[in-house]
């Protein structure tokens, strides 16, 4: 009788468990979504920032550390809601996890596995954001007028 009772006990802590898992990856996932939303205003807001100062700048009504401080903020504001997004994601898989649940690849058809490493077969390949935003900051550079003047003062 008392290894019964022990093993009701178990039971009862593992489902227990189970539920204050499942319970607390929903609620962070709730709450992060939260946090999700507000940081997409503080990024939106920041590149609105970021693009008037610029504007300034380029109008000779600002200084370049404007700019800078600008581009400073959006970066920090936009490394945040990545942040955020991965830590929703690893949420979401804690949570299926906690529900029993799970995928493998091995799972997937062929073609879906190749699609989402490369993108469908008919398109070019994906750039990655680190791709994209080392591109907009190369044009960003060439475009800067610190950048013409420096450059056509080396060419005289």
């Amino acid at each position: 009788m008392a290894t019964y009772d022990e093993n009701v006990a178990n039971y009862r802590q593992t489902v227990l468990a189970g539920f204050q898992e499942v319970e607390d990856n929903l609620a962070a996932l709730r709450i992060l979504e939260q946090e999700a939303a507000v940081q997409d205003e503080a990024v939106k807001s920041a590149r609105e920032s970021l693009t008037i100062t610029l504007n300034q700048y380029r109008a000779g009504t600002a200084n370049y550390l404007a700019v800078v401080v600008a581009q400073a903020v959006a970066l920090s504001n936009e490394r945040t809601a990545l942040t955020i997004l991965g830590r929703r994601l690893t949420a979401s898989v804690t949570l299926i996890k906690a529900l029993g649940g799970g995928w493998d690849a091995t799972q997937l058809p062929p073609k879906l596995v190749q699609e989402q490493a490369m993108g469908p077969a008919d398109s070019p390949p994906r750039q990655t954001w680190v791709q994209q935003r080392a591109g907009e900051a190369r044009l960003a550079l060439v475009e800067s007028p610190v950048w013409k003047v420096s450059s056509s003062a080396n060419n005289s």
